[in-house]
C-alpha cells in the first residue's frame, strides 16, 4: 500500500483562506512588512482569541528604479509606506 497523509486539523488551516477581522480599535495594533527586490508587502494584524489575525493587507511591486535601492534601506523606511 502506498504512504498514506493523514489529514488533521492543522494541515486544514494551512490551507484555509485568512478572513479578515474587523479591527477592535480598543486593542493594539501590529504590523508585519516585508520587502524583497521587487515589492513591498505589509500586513496590519490585532490579536483575537489569542491569534494574531489580519485586519488589513497592502502591497505594491517596485518601480524599475525603485528596484536600484538596497533592500535593507527599503525595510528601515518602508513604515511611511504603510501609512504608520
Amino acid at each position: 500500500m502506498p504512504n498514506r497523509i493523514v489529514w488533521g486539523e492543522s494541515q486544514q488551516r494551512a490551507f484555509d483562506k485568512p478572513v479578515l477581522q474587523l479591527p477592535d480599535f480598543e486593542k493594539q495594533f501590529i504590523v508585519a512588512v516585508d520587502v524583497s527586490d521587487t515589492g513591498l508587502r505589509a500586513i496590519l494584524m490585532q490579536e483575537h482569541e489569542g491569534e494574531k489575525r489580519p485586519v488589513s493587507y497592502l502591497s505594491r511591486k517596485l518601480l524599475p528604479r525603485e528596484q536600484n535601492h538596497n533592500v535593507e534601506l527599503w525595510k528601515r523606511n518602508a513604515w511611511p509606506w504603510c501609512g504608520l
